[in-house]
């Protein structure tokens, strides 16, 4: 068919899209889009941030580890990631 490129992954990637909803949070001040539903575990996990000792704070709130599994990400919100190993 004319126009369309079969070896295109835009198909694969509207799938995809489809079944993973996706959102905007801004993630220690950057825009960052997002798999929907993920609480904070998830977006640490996601993020890859492996620092034992990390703190969140989300929308200006210090958020406590023991909060982690059950506090969503909701879109738009403001994360921040403290790293208080890092020295200076």
């Amino acid at each position: 068919m004319p126009g369309i490129n079969p070896d295109s992954n835009s198909g694969e990637l509207l799938r995809r899209k489809a079944v993973t909803p996706e959102m905007i949070i801004q993630l220690n001040g950057m825009t960052e889009t997002v798999p929907d539903g993920l609480t904070i575990s998830g977006l640490i996990e996601w993020a890859k941030e492996g620092d034992p000792d990390l703190m969140v704070e989300k929308n200006r709130q210090y958020i406590y580890p023991a909060e982690y599994d059950t506090c969503l990400v909701n879109e738009n919100d403001i994360i921040e990631f403290i790293n208080p190993n890092l020295g200076g």
